[in-house]
């Protein structure tokens, strides 16, 4: 299979959106230990992770199906 750079944006995305639920369910368990140094390492992590998905997203051609679900979110 060939990875065109639409196949590995949309690869990405999927790992990126896999880690976020992830990241945050192991920050409240970490909290209750460490609370002070656990967001100080995780908070720059959600940031770079939502900074490396907007890179992704702008590259990759929007489907009409998302294309309605943002003017309905834009709409409410």
């Amino acid at each position: 299979m060939i990875f065109t750079f639409r196949n590995s944006g949309i690869l990405l995305s999927c790992v990126l959106l896999f880690l976020i639920p992830v990241v945050l369910g192991l920050y409240w368990p970490l909290f209750s230990v460490k609370p002070d140094l656990i967001g100080i390492l995780l908070r720059p992590l959600m940031l770079a992770f939502a900074f490396v998905l907007a890179l992704v997203w702008i590259r990759i051609p929007q489907s009409n199906s998302e294309r309605r679900m943002i003017f309905v979110y834009f709409v409410l």
